[in-house]
Order: structure tokens, then sequence, then C-alpha cells
């Protein structure tokens, strides 16, 4: 990917800076950070967020595939895969980010800030089946791109053009 990311770590922070990420147009642009604190790591906090939306969106597919009954296997495979997926799927496209995300205050965007589109959005959740699968060494490929990638992106995000970046670097664009 040849474009720049507009969300590098800014040297200061200007006073009165809005902090909130929560415009429901989903454009945003940069704010900066306090002095000393590098924003542009989200190494940690995305495996923080990725453990626990893993839980949860397991917990879920666990209780729809459960909620068939035992005589349709396939079923309830294409349920318990349908309701993990469906999780980031819905909850990237309602509010930009999952629960874990937002625990761990990080936002899904597009590179130049805008909320992202539903064709982003499905390419995010289709590499989930590639890069946290469990039958192909389960999160290792999402986390090693996590962190060898200049941006800190999954494969996902590298295709579908979209970065994840701490909510308190952005706030509402005017």
């Amino acid at each position: 990917m040849t474009e720049q990311n507009p969300y590098e770590p800014p040297d200061s922070q200007t006073p009165g800076d809005s902090r909130s990420a929560d415009d429901e147009s989903g454009s945003y642009e940069s704010v900066e950070s306090p002095p000393g604190v590098s924003t542009d790591n989200t190494v940690m906090p995305r495996h923080i967020a990725a453990i626990f939306d893993n839980i949860v969106a397991l917990t879920l597919g666990f209780l729809a595939a459960k909620a068939i009954g035992e005589q349709l296997p396939l079923l309830q495979i294409a349920l318990l895969v349908l309701a993990y997926l469906g999780y980031y799927f819905v909850f990237e496209g309602a509010i930009a980010r999952t629960p874990g995300k937002l625990l761990t205050g990080l936002v899904v965007i597009q590179f130049n800030g805008d909320k992202c589109t539903f064709k982003q959005l499905l390419i995010r959740t289709g590499f989930r089946v590639l890069e946290v699968n469990p039958a192909l060494f389960g999160g290792l490929p999402a986390a090693m791109s996590i962190i060898i990638t200049t941006h800190h992106q999954r494969v996902g995000d590298i295709v579908a053009g979209t970065i994840v970046v701490p909510t308190r670097r952005l706030r509402k664009r005017k």
C-alpha cells in the first residue's frame, strides 16, 4: 500500500482538543497527543481487544450453534461461523469498533479518516477466516502482520485499505 498514514504521532497537544470519536458520520481528523506519549503503537491494545472479542464472538457462536440442536451438525458449524464473523461485521459496521476495541480505545477507519465502507468491512471480516483460523495457526498470522507492518495492520486491513487507530487521536470533522 503506497498511501501514507495521516495519523502519525504528533509532537504536542493543543489545549481544548476534543477526543470524541462518536460522530455518526464516521469522519474524523487526527488530533495531537500529550508530549512524550506515543500513540502510534496499537499492537498491545489490539491483542487485548482480539482476546476479548474472540471470547465473546466464540461464545455467541457456540450459543447460536447449540440453539439448533445436535441433529444438524453442518448447520451448527455454519451458524457458529456466521455468528462469529457477524459479531465483527455488525459492530464494526455500526460503531466502527468491536466491544474489545471500544474497551481498549481503538477505532477502525479508512486512511483518510472516514468510516469504513460496506466493501471494506466485508474484506476485513472475510480475511478473519484466513488470519484467525484454528486450523491455520490460530491468530498467529494476524498477530505477526500487526507486529511487522509499518501501520500495525493485519492482512485484512491492508487489502481493505483500513487502519486501526487510538480513539483519543481522533476528533469530529467540522
